[in-house]
């Protein structure tokens, strides 16, 4: 597991339990099951969870792309090696041995980019969507928060 999957299952999962937890509260209220008292005392709770969570995935999301643009960037220059080193074998200032090693690492290193760099956009992406609308906010429950 990379270093920044275990903080995305964590974001994704508190965003989730969040806007469940609100959600379901909202639905106990409206149904009559759960005092407006009770609501009043938990949507403030529950809405600080849920900016805190968003608040995360701002910043996860923003750490993510800086990855990505790094990662693109490795890719490029290895892309790059691998056509200098195929250009050197071609023009005979290297040998097959020499230009086999150092090809096969290059690929190697290629392959692990684009790897880490599909990880890294389906997490982007599925953080993107992810981002709150303005029918979930509760205006009246970020008040609360505040207070």
């Amino acid at each position: 597991m990379l270093g920044w999957e275990q903080e995305f299952e964590d974001v994704v999962s508190d965003l989730t339990d969040s806007r469940k937890r609100l959600k379901a509260l909202k639905d106990l209220v409206a149904s009559g099951k759960v005092s407006k008292i009770t609501y009043d005392k938990l949507v403030g709770e529950l809405n600080r969870r849920l900016l805190i969570a968003e608040e995360q995935r701002r910043v996860l999301l923003a750490k993510l792309n800086e990855m990505k643009a790094e990662i693109e960037k490795q890719s490029s220059i290895l892309g790059k090696l691998i056509e200098f080193t195929e250009l050197r074998f071609g023009s005979g200032e290297i040998s097959e041995d020499y230009y086999e090693k150092v090809s096969t690492a290059l690929k190697y290193g290629l392959d692990e980019s684009n790897r880490v760099l599909g990880s890294l956009q389906e997490a982007t992406k599925k953080l993107e969507e992810l981002a709150p609308t303005y029918t979930e906010l509760d205006v009246e429950g970020l008040m609360r928060v505040d207070e």
